[in-house]
């Protein structure tokens, strides 16, 4: 399950935010009897200018990948 956001100088780091909430929220909300194996990924044009944001995701297991390592959620 994947959240999309565009990233702009100026926006990153409230779309960021949202992205993160966002595909929390529908984790949550996926995490019932018979569904299994939710993954949840948060997509973004480009990388973070911040890089915390990898280990934040990281630590609420949330997968952040943009173009380059968009091959890599496949592996």
């Amino acid at each position: 399950m994947a959240e999309v956001k565009g990233l702009t100088e100026d926006n990153e780091v409230r779309q960021l935010r949202l992205g993160l909430g966002q595909v929390l929220n529908y984790a949550h909300l996926l995490d019932w009897p018979g569904v299994e194996n939710v993954r949840p990924v948060l997509a973004v044009e480009h990388r973070p200018a911040a890089e915390y944001w990898v280990d934040l995701c990281e630590e609420h297991e949330v997968v952040l990948t943009w173009p380059d390592q968009f091959g890599e959620l496949f592996d």
